[in-house]
C-alpha cells in the first residue's frame, strides 16, 4: 500500500510544471461561472409603485386624507402616491406612468358618517398583479380603519342628532374625530405588512461565492487529480501487475487516498486564504469544523469515484459517468445556482455540506451536525469494500 502511494507521490512530483495550471484552470472556470451567476441573479434596486389617489368629494376630509397619503413617508419606500384626476389616471394608467389609482367616490364622506357602506375603488393594470396585490393591501388597511372609524363616527353623530346639537358644530365634531382616527392611522409604525425573505446568495453574495468556490473546485480538483493518476498506470501496466498476483485493492484505494489528501489540502488551504481576505471571524474550532466538512465530502466523493469504476467496465465510461455524476452533485448542492432557483432538489452529500459550510460561515453557527456525511461516508465505504472483494474474487 505504502510502495503505489510514494509511486503516486513521485508520479505528481514529476509534473510539478504542468500540475499547477491543471488545478488552476478549475478555480478560474468556477470563479468566472459564479461571477455571471451572481450578476444575473442579483435583483435590481426596483423603483416605488406609483399609485393615483382620484378625490371626486372634494370634501375636507377627503383632502386631508388624500394629502396623508401623499405625504405619508411610512410607505415611501414601497408606493408612492399623487393626486390626479380621473382623466389623468386614465391616461397614465395606459402610458405606464401609474400601475393603479384609487378612487374616493362622490359623497363619500356622508356615507361614511352614517354608517352607510363607503367603498373605494381600484383601477389597476391587469400586467402588473404582484404591484396590484400591493395596491389592493394598501387599500385594504384604509379599509379596515375606515370600518373601524365609521362605527365610532356614526355612534357620534347619532349621539349629536339625539342631542340635538347645531348642525355647524356636529360637522367640527365629526371632522376632529375623523382626523384623529387617520392620524392614527398615519402615525402606526407599519402601514402596510411585509415579510422579509431572505436570499442568502444575494443578501452576502462576496462570502456565498467565495465560499462555492472553494465548495466546487475542491470536488473537481479530487476528479482531475484521480484521472491524471489514472492516465499515469496504463492498461499494460496494470495487466503485467495483476500478472505478479497484484490485485486491484491497493493501487485503487492508494490512487484515491493520494488524490483525495491533496484535495483536502489545497481546499482547506484556499478556505483559509479566503478568510485572510475578508472580515469574517472565526473561532479556532471554526477551522476544524471547516476541515472536518471538506474531509468528510472529499472522501464520499471519492469512494463514489471507486464506486462508479468498479461497476463500469471500460476507462472511458467510467470517465464519463464520473464526469456528468459530479456535474449533478455540484447543481444539487446549491454552490453554484442556489437551491431556491432550483425547479427540484435530490438529497445529495453535497447538499448537506454545503448547507454546514453556509450556515458554518456566513450564519457563523456554533454547532455543526456531522451524522449525516458520516453515515453517508460509512454507506458508501461499505458499498465500496463490497464490490472490491468481488472483483477481486472475479480477477
Amino acid at each position: 500500500m505504502l510502495l503505489f502511494i510514494n509511486n503516486n507521490l513521485k508520479q505528481l512530483k514529476r509534473q510539478w510544471l504542468s500540475l499547477p495550471l491543471l488545478l488552476l484552470f478549475p478555480f478560474l472556470l468556477v470563479g468566472i461561472i459564479a461571477l455571471l451567476l451572481f450578476i444575473a441573479l442579483t435583483p435590481s434596486i426596483k423603483a416605488p409603485v406609483t399609485i393615483g389617489i382620484v378625490d371626486e368629494n372634494q370634501s375636507e376630509e377627503t383632502k386631508l386624507l388624500t394629502n396623508l397619503l401623499v405625504d405619508a413617508p411610512v410607505i415611501a419606500e414601497h408606493i408612492s402616491m399623487k393626486l390626479v384626476t380621473r382623466e389623468q389616471a386614465e391616461e397614465q394608467l395606459t402610458n405606464d406612468i401609474i400601475r393603479s389609482y384609487i378612487i374616493f367616490p362622490t359623497n363619500f364622506t356622508q356615507t361614511l358618517y352614517e354608517g352607510e357602506p363607503a367603498m373605494l375603488t381600484i383601477i389597476a393594470n391587469p400586467a402588473y398583479k404582484q404591484d396590484a396585490a400591493l395596491v389592493k393591501q394598501v387599500s385594504d388597511t384604509i379599509a379596515s380603519y375606515m370600518n373601524y372609524a365609521q362605527a365610532n363616527l356614526s355612534m357620534i353623530n347619532d349621539t349629536a342628532h339625539t342631542m340635538q346639537m347645531a348642525d355647524n358644530a356636529r360637522h367640527s365634531l365629526i371632522q376632529r374625530e375623523f382626523t384623529a382616527y387617520f392620524m392614527l392611522l398615519f402615525s402606526r409604525e407599519q402601514f402596510i405588512s411585509t415579510t422579509t425573505i431572505e436570499n442568502i446568495a444575494t443578501a452576502k453574495p462576496l462570502y456565498y461565492y467565495a465560499t462555492s468556490i472553494v465548495f466546487i473546485t475542491a470536488l473537481l480538483w479530487l476528479l482531475l487529480l484521480n484521472q491524471r493518476l489514472v492516465n499515469e498506470t496504463p492498461n499494460s501496466l496494470q495487466t503485467r501487475m495483476r500478472m505478479f498476483g497484484v490485485g486491484i485493492t491497493k493501487p485503487l484505494l492508494a490512487r484515491l487516498l493520494v488524490a483525495t489528501s491533496l484535495a483536502v489540502v489545497l481546499s482547506f488551504g484556499s478556505s483559509i486564504l479566503a478568510k485572510l481576505n475578508s472580515d469574517l471571524y472565526w473561532l479556532p474550532i471554526d477551522y476544524v469544523r471547516v476541515l472536518l466538512i471538506l474531509t468528510l465530502t472529499l472522501f464520499i466523493y471519492a469512494s463514489h469515484l471507486a464506486i462508479l469504476e468498479l461497476v463500469l467496465p471500460s476507462t472511458k465510461l467510467t470517465l464519463l459517468a464520473q464526469v456528468a455524476y459530479t456535474l449533478l452533485i455540484i447543481a444539487m448542492s446549491g454552490a453554484l445556482l442556489p437551491s431556491s432557483y432550483l425547479p427540484f432538489t435530490l438529497p445529495f452529500f453535497t447538499t448537506e455540506a454545503f448547507t454546514q459550510l453556509v450556515a458554518l460561515i456566513l450564519y457563523e453557527r456554533l454547532y455543526t451536525n456531522y451524522l449525516p456525511l458520516l453515515l453517508t461516508l460509512g454507506i458508501s465505504l461499505i458499498v465500496c469494500s463490497v464490490l472490491l472483494y468481488r472483483r477481486e474474487r472475479a480477477a
